[in-house]
C-alpha cells in the first residue's frame, strides 16, 4: 500500500471516529433534552412551575441533537432514498446516477458549510445571545458549523472512495 492510500485510508478512518463520537454526542444530548422537556411540561402542567428558560434550551439543544449525526448517517448511509427509478435500472447506470447524486449533494453541503461559517463570524462579530439566559448562540452556531464540516468530509471520501477503487482495477 502507497503512503498516500495509507494516509487516505487514516484520514478517512479519523473522520469516520469522529463523525461516530459526534453521534453518541447528539444521542447524550437528546437523553438530556428529554429530560428537560419532561421536567419543562411537568413543572408548568402539574405543578405550575415551568422552567426559566426552557424553551431557548431546548431550540439551542435541538441544533445540536440535528447537526451532529448528520455525517455518521452519511456515513452507515442510512439516509432517505428514493430507489424505486433506480433499482429498475441496469448496475452500470445506477453507479453513475449515485456519483452524480453523491457530487451534487457534496456540492450542496459545501455552500451550507460554508455560509455556515460565515453566520458564526457574523454571530462572533454582532454577539448574539438569546432573550431570557443571556445565552450566547455562537457555540451552538460552532457545533453546527462544525457537523457541516464532517458531513462535507464524509461525503468527499464517499466520493472518492469508489474512484480510488476503480484506478487500482479492484472493486473491494
Amino acid at each position: 500500500m502507497a503512503q498516500s492510500e495509507k494516509t487516505n485510508v487514516s484520514l478517512s478512518r479519523t473522520i469516520r471516529s469522529v463523525s461516530f463520537m459526534s453521534n453518541y454526542l447528539a444521542s447524550i444530548i437528546l437523553f438530556l433534552l428529554v429530560i428537560l422537556v419532561s421536567a419543562h411540561v411537568i413543572g408548568r402542567y402539574f405543578i405550575a412551575l415551568p422552567v426559566p428558560g426552557a424553551v431557548e434550551l431546548i431550540q439551542y439543544l435541538m441544533v445540536c441533537v440535528g447537526s451532529l449525526g448528520f455525517a455518521y448517517c452519511a456515513a452507515q448511509q442510512e439516509h432517505v432514498r428514493v430507489e424505486l427509478f433506480v433499482e429498475r435500472l441496469p448496475r452500470k447506470f445506477g453507479g453513475v446516477l449515485k456519483l452524480i447524486s453523491l457530487l451534487l449533494s457534496l456540492g450542496i453541503v459545501a455552500l451550507i458549510t460554508w455560509q455556515s461559517i460565515v453566520y458564526a463570524i457574523d454571530v462572533w462579530h454582532v454577539g448574539l445571545v438569546s432573550g431570557v439566559l443571556k445565552i450566547p448562540r455562537f457555540p451552538f452556531t460552532v457545533v453546527l458549523v462544525i457537523s457541516y464540516v464532517l458531513f462535507t468530509a464524509e461525503l468527499i471520501i464517499q466520493v472518492f472512495e469508489p474512484a480510488s477503487r476503480a484506478l487500482k482495477g479492484g472493486n473491494r
